[in-house]
């Protein structure tokens, strides 16, 4: 092993601080002492370093452990490129794609059941931990893997390296749940009832900790009736709405837009807001605003009491926006599987599931584990699902799928297909004809629409559809 590039060191009465890629680490005694060993430029042995840190701390707990103990040490030292270590420490067999994911769903499945099965979970011999943390990575379940890894029996390089990635997230995580405080404190003196939504309201009430799912954008869910105040009061503090989209205002294209879509996206900096009136194309798969907020939920988040919505109204939505995904990412299952696990979410239970929101629960509970004693729905939901519909989400998972992505030549075929998925979805005919419109008039088209007479904005969206079209056209004969 030999020592990596460290930018400072500050040592005071037995506390070592370092300085690397500009972030701050607070060593143990141990770790310090394991640099001591590592000279710069320099290769050393790991038994050496073994042998130095036993002489200068003696025997851990456990003295049949002391290799083990240290050898974790280095491995979280390696996550930070503190030390480089050697291939001998990431020997590893191939497993295919698939068998890879399947460990993951393993792994995932003891954290959500965790307080049912009091047994930890084993990744077990000859797996490649390299690929099992790509695919973590990918599907975006780094933190909730890295946080309950009590339940998890994984090799130290593995465990070090998720820690460290954690680390990472959730210092890139705090500046932006400083952002969503500043705006609800904006938007309560205004008056606005605000709920926040997925991200880090979701991890607080899926997983008890805000920081957990890792970075996301902030979604924000208002009353229709309040929607324009909102946009407004977000843009006059430096949001900015991209120019895909209509500007609120007094326009027919923004008017047109607020009836016929559900959410708007402004940005800040690196940071961006959903701003939703509706959480979601299915206006009735979730009740109304009014309802949500008198069945809300009240969470912490960086010490400040937030609004969000009632866990079962989570659990829900959770399951629709999963299935809308093609069940694409673990983390959305994992999400829904730690709800569906919580006595909580079924004491709160209002109303009946739609089909989409069932086969989710379904793929959730036979990929990742069907819960002890688990409720009746939670059971149903799994002999819902078949053989077929598991194999579909595995391909997605595996990105051999790319559900509301694939592309067709013909333009109906895609509004086609996503009117079927929101028929499973539960949608009224409302919903299906907003969908048309929307696929007729576009935001990109709405935000050129910059009259408030709709016969002239009308003809301004005609002019630009056409001439998108032409363009298009021009550009394929081009590239033959």
């Amino acid at each position: 092993m030999a020592r990596g590039p460290i930018d400072d060191e500050y040592r005071d009465a037995g506390r070592s601080v370092v300085v690397i890629a500009a972030r701050v680490l607070v060593l143990s005694e141990v770790a310090a002492t394991i640099l001591d060993c590592v000279p710069e430029q320099a290769e050393v042995d790991v038994e050496d370093v073994v042998h130095a840190v036993i002489s200068a701390h003696g025997l851990p707990p456990g003295a049949a452990d002391a290799r083990d103990a240290i050898t974790e040490q280095l491995h979280d030292l390696a996550a930070h490129n503190l030390v480089t270590l050697d291939d001998e420490f990431y020997e590893e067999t191939r497993l295919t794609d698939e068998a890879v994911l399947r460990l993951l769903h393993g792994a995932v499945g003891a954290t959500t059941l965790a307080p049912a099965v009091a047994r930890r979970w084993h990744l077990g011999a000859a797996v490649p931990t390299s690929a099992f943390y790509a695919i973590a990575k990918r599907h975006r379940v780094i933190s909730q893997l890295a946080s309950h890894d009590e339940h998890l029996a994984f090799p130290p390089a593995l465990r070090a390296r998720l820690r460290a990635s954690h680390v990472e997230m959730v210092a890139a995580n705090a500046p932006v749940a400083d952002d969503l405080i500043q705006v609800l404190d904006l938007l309560e003196a205004r008056g606005v009832r605000v709920l926040v939504v997925k991200g880090f309201a979701l991890a607080a009430q899926a997983w008890g900790d805000h920081l957990v799912r890792g970075y996301g954008d902030l979604d924000l869910l208002v009353h229709p009736d309040d929607l324009d105040e909102t946009a407004l009061c977000l843009v006059h503090a430096r949001w900015q709405v991209p120019p895909s989209y209509p500007a609120p205002g007094t326009s027919w294209g923004w008017q047109q837009f607020m009836r016929t879509h559900h959410e708007l996206t402004l940005v800040r900096s690196s940071t961006s807001i959903d701003l939703h009136w509706h959480l979601g194309p299915v206006r009735r798969a979730l009740p109304d605003f009014n309802t949500l907020w008198s069945r809300r939920a009240t969470i912490q988040i960086a010490s400040h009491d937030v609004a969000t919505l009632g866990p079962f109204d989570a659990f829900a939505h959770s399951a629709s926006h999963s299935a809308r995904d093609g069940w694409r990412w673990v983390r959305g299952i994992a999400d829904v599987h730690r709800l569906m696990c919580m006595p909580s979410t079924w004491a709160d239970m209002n109303r009946e599931l739609s089909r989409d929101q069932l086969t989710t629960i379904g793929v959730a509970a036979r990929l990742l584990g069907l819960p002890p004693g688990s409720h009746p729905i939670t059971r149903h939901a799994a002999t819902m699902v078949d053989d077929r519909t598991l194999r579909r989400a595995l391909r997605a998972q595996l990105g051999q799928e790319h559900p509301g992505q694939r592309t067709t030549g013909l333009p109906m075929l895609t509004t086609f297909r996503a009117v079927v998925s929101l028929g499973k979805s539960g949608a009224s005919l409302e919903d299906l004809i907003r969908r048309l419109i929307a696929d007729l008039l576009p935001p990109w088209a709405l935000a050129r629409c910059t009259s408030s007479r709709a016969t002239v904005a009308l003809s301004q969206a005609a002019f630009h559809r056409a001439h998108e079209f032409v363009g298009r056209r021009v550009g394929r004969a081009a590239r033959r």
